[in-house]
């Protein structure tokens, strides 16, 4: 008997068993089956087909009954390659290359301003970001010697309240009753009074507080208070209820002296023993102040607070022990500098001040700063600033320092992110030069810093006075925050990804064909390709996910020549079509036509977010014959990206341009005008300049400062800012603040 006989007779006669087992592998090849369609679905890959194998029959008859059909044999199945991933960047890339090469920026001469000059006393505002979304709040306070009182950096949170960059005079102080201590946005006068020197309408005096000894500001809108009785109250802005009210502190002593933070209240009584108390933001177990004993047994020699949770407070004892405690009431011994005499931190640094009047410093991933061609780095060992010198003492903000120097002027280290420093322009309201830098081609700007891209090479330009090489003789044409960083796209269509840790390697997207235009999308993103497909890829440099292909409805005319990912995908073709996002079908975006123009668009000039709600003005379109256009955008959300709807309304606006950047509209006669709310802008180019490129930015946050930026770039190489100064990295080498 042959072997297919025998096989075929083993089957016949196991035919029963075999019924089972073929249903057990009918079941697994359907969920196999089930999971790859689903695997397809997500990637955006095709399903690679699976051809059944042809069923066995015995050429043979049988007087055996029919025989279950045999097992079905199939291909093996294959899952679709990935059309995106990361490889390596060549190892000869070299990232911030050590050269000789000038970079051709001259930076512009800046006005020179005059020092502030002749302050007694100064004071940073409690401010600090609660909600964790890196915003560094900060304002600064200085009182003269003649009564004057200066404030600058962030004093009011009303629409179009901006920051003061320079200190400005007080108004609105009684003249007659001095101030004789600042507390930050609180200040008391001579006859006992405290005033809020914040208040919507001016300094306004505190309804409830009179006869008061000293304060001590708690957080930004609270302040402690002693009175002549040695009765500790506590002033809240946001009270109960929400209003303002004056609460007293229960407390079984007499109070000679208060000082506080956010985190902890620290008192002193008549007979030198020290309290600690709960503040707006404690942690402490315990609901009224208690006695603190020094573990040496010593008796608190001086005492100071701070803006950090960790090290609330610092004590020294009579018997020169240091201690801190944190904002849950925690003592520990600590040693500091020989001869401190007081200590104060932000939330990331700590400085010292000794009886020589040098400061000490100290933190965590500072960074470094630059002092006389010598680059000192801050870390967590105190070290002595070279630049702080013959100061008397600090004050200290959540991110940033003051320190009063013998002579009456003010030092100041840290964030400018609200013009807390005093010392560098934040806001532009006409075009301020930056420098001149001939041959640049395109700008970047991202926060703390811009990037330029000339005759290929990438360069940054930071704090608008230094250009450093990033990337030489690569041939890159545009540059994007994006992929968990920044990512550079060369004139051959490859497309590279930096690493966060800019010492690190880079790595090179791998795509089917070149990439031809890319822009941050959401989760990843937008990619325009040679093979005129656009792709949304999701992921970063640490990894990439799923990748699905755009669909157009109706098909373009065009070709894809540019691509906007925020909110939600634009694509422009070179026949002047401009595309959105309508929905999502099965994981698959559905691009729908704007057909609201009379004409070809040959600019889209979106407004890039960081934060927006979906709903309103999200950019302007320029047709070509230099009609402006305003487009709003309206979504529908349910939580679920995939039931996500758009809808684009577009408003004629009668103004003609020849170019947009951002929502800004650039006349034929050089007028630059965006009439948009708190984007207003109304400013000229200078008479015969012509523009070469032009870039802009803007940020939303969820809370802080909403700022937009835009640059410009005239033919003779010279670089225009106006606008907000965008969020720069902070500034640890000292300087004076100035006058406006």
């Amino acid at each position: 008997m042959s072997l297919y006989r025998k096989v075929l007779n083993l089957l016949i006669k196991y035919k029963f068993m075999m019924w089972g087992l073929l249903a057990v592998i009918v079941l697994l090849s359907t969920v196999v089956y089930s999971r790859t369609l689903q695997n397809s679905a997500e990637t955006g890959g095709t399903l690679v087909s699976v051809t059944p194998a042809p069923s066995v029959t015995s050429a043979i008859p049988s007087s055996e009954p029919t025989p279950a059909e045999p097992i079905v044999s199939k291909a093996p199945i294959t899952l679709p390659e990935p059309l995106f991933t990361f490889a390596s960047c060549p190892p000869d890339m070299k990232w911030y290359p050590d050269t000789e090469e000038a970079s051709g920026f001259t930076p512009a001469e800046q006005p020179s301003r005059l020092p502030i000059q002749g302050i007694r006393q100064v004071s940073a505002g409690h401010l600090f970001d609660g909600a964790g979304y890196g915003m560094e709040f900060g304002s600064s306070y200085a009182l003269a010697g003649d009564g004057t009182v200066y404030r600058w950096g962030i004093s009011g949170w009303g629409e179009g309240r901006m920051p003061d960059a320079f200190p400005k005079k007080v108004a609105g102080l009684p003249e007659r009753d001095p101030v004789i201590q600042l507390e930050g946005r609180f200040a008391l006068v001579k006859s006992g009074g405290v005033f809020d020197m914040n208040a919507e309408r001016g300094p306004e005096k505190i309804a409830g507080l009179s006869s008061v000894k000293s304060i001590a500001q708690a957080d930004d809108g609270s302040v402690f208070t002693v009175g002549s009785d040695g009765i500790i109250t506590l002033y809240s802005i946001y009270g109960q209820d929400g209003k303002p009210a004056v609460k007293r502190v229960e407390a079984s002593f007499r109070a000679v002296s208060v000082m506080a933070s956010p985190y902890i209240m620290l008192a002193v009584d008549n007979k030198g023993m020290l309290w600690v108390g709960q503040s707006t933001f404690s942690s402490l177990p315990n609901a009224v102040p208690a006695p603190l004993e020094l573990p040496d047994g010593g008796k608190v020699a001086r005492t100071g607070t701070t803006m950090s949770y960790e090290e609330a407070a610092y004590i020294l004892s009579d018997k020169g022990t240091w201690y801190t405690v944190n904002g849950s009431g925690a003592l520990k011994s600590t040693v500091l500098p020989l001869g401190t005499t007081q200590v104060t931190a932000t939330v990331r640094l700590t400085a010292a001040l000794d009886k020589e009047g040098y400061v000490w410093v100290w933190g965590k991933e500072l960074g470094a700063y630059d002092q006389s061609a010598e680059k000192f780095a801050i870390t967590e060992t105190p070290q002595r600033h070279p630049a702080l010198n013959n100061v008397v003492t600090l004050a200290a903000g959540s991110d940033h320092l003051l320190a009063l120097t013998v002579d009456g002027r003010v030092l100041t280290i840290g964030s400018n992110m609200y013009g807390q420093l005093g010392r560098q322009p934040i806001f532009a309201e006409d075009l301020h030069a930056i420098g001149t830098w001939k041959g640049v081609d395109d700008l970047f700007p991202t926060f703390g810093r811009t990037f330029a891209v000339r005759a290929g090479d990438v360069w940054m330009l930071k704090d608008g006075a230094v250009a450093k090489p990033v990337l030489l003789g690569e041939k890159a044409k545009k540059l994007i925050m994006a992929l968990g960083h920044f990512a550079v796209l060369f004139e051959d269509g490859r497309l590279l990804a930096a690493n966060p840790d800019e010492t690190e390697p880079c790595k090179l997207l791998q795509t089917p064909v070149p990439v031809t235009d890319v822009s941050i999308a959401l989760n990843g993103i937008l990619t325009a390709l040679s093979d005129r497909r656009v792709f949304h890829v999701e992921g970063s440099i640490s990894g990439l996910g799923n990748s699905v292909e755009l669909q157009f409805d109706p098909k373009p005319k065009g070709k894809v020549i540019e691509v906007s990912g925020e909110p939600i995908p634009f694509v422009r073709t070179d026949q002047g079509e401009l595309y959105f996002k309508e929905r999502t079908k099965d994981g698959v975006p559905l691009m729908g036509l704007v057909s609201s123009f009379d004409a070809p668009v040959k600019q889209w000039s979106a407004m890039h977010y960081v934060f927006f709600d979906g709903i309103g003005y999200i950019g302007k379109a320029l047709d070509v014959n230099g009609h402006v256009y305003e487009v709003e955008l309206k979504l529908q959300r349910d939580g679920n990206n995939d039931n996500e709807t758009a809808a684009v309304q577009v408003k004629t606006t009668g103004r003609s341009a020849i170019r947009l950047t951002g929502g800004a509209e650039i006349g034929q006669d050089g007028r630059i005008s965006d009439p948009n709310g708190i984007f207003r802008v109304e400013a000229s180019l200078p008479a015969g300049v012509r523009l070469k490129t032009s870039v802009s930015m803007y940020h939303y946050p969820i809370e802080g400062r909403t700022f937009f930026q835009h640059l410009f770039v005239a033919e003779d190489g010279t670089i225009y800012w106006l606008g907000a100064l965008p969020y720069g990295s902070p500034l640890f080498t000292p300087g004076g603040v100035v006058l406006p």
